[in-house]
């Protein structure tokens, strides 16, 4: 099964030890709903937006668009 973007955000924010989409949406100061859709899928996520996510989670916006490098 491949994985999707949200899911890879997903792993990442585990990683980094925010237990809920909700604690790393207010640890970074991001908009909870909106973080919480592009980890559902319910929302793409544009290249900025996956720039922003990689540097907070120590990893690269091409992995969490296209699983591309480390997570």
């Amino acid at each position: 099964m491949s994985k999707e973007p949200g899911d890879r955000l997903r792993e990442l924010r585990i990683k980094k030890g925010y237990a809920t989409a909700s604690d790393a949406a207010r640890a970074y100061g991001w908009n909870e709903n909106t973080y919480k859709s592009h980890e559902n899928g319910e929302r793409g996520i544009k290249l900025p937006v996956a720039r922003k996510y990689a540097t907070a989670f120590g990893s690269s916006a091409a992995y969490i668009l296209v699983g591309d490098g480390n997570g």
